[in-house]
């Protein structure tokens, strides 16, 4: 089983505690709102070549827009996946995110 080390909403904050699940990590997810570009580069360099995998979020400037998806879909472990900033409400998602899914 795959440890994924996944947060959101970093608004430009960069904690030294994650470097540790970092690397305890397989994979690291942000849904978004990362909110700096250095923030990013921290992410990455971090990550030492492990797969991570990025959307921005309603914050997110056009660099990290450049650099990270408006959303995700992907197969991992026999489970569907789908990574997106603001889906609206447990069982009343919005329009964008009922069409993703």
């Amino acid at each position: 089983m795959r440890k994924i080390f996944l947060l959101s909403d970093t608004h430009s904050h960069w904690n030294n505690e994650w470097t540790k699940y970092i690397h305890q990590a397989d994979e690291i997810w942000h849904a978004g709102d990362i909110g700096s570009h250095d923030v990013l580069q921290q992410f990455i360099s971090h990550s030492n070549n492990k797969t991570h995998r990025f959307v921005f979020g309603n914050i997110d400037n056009q660099l990290i827009r450049t650099q990270t998806n408006p959303y995700l879909v992907f197969d991992i472990e026999k489970l569907k996946i789908l990574i997106v900033h603001i889906a609206g409400q447990f069982g009343q998602y919005n329009k964008n995110t009922q069409e993703l899914i």
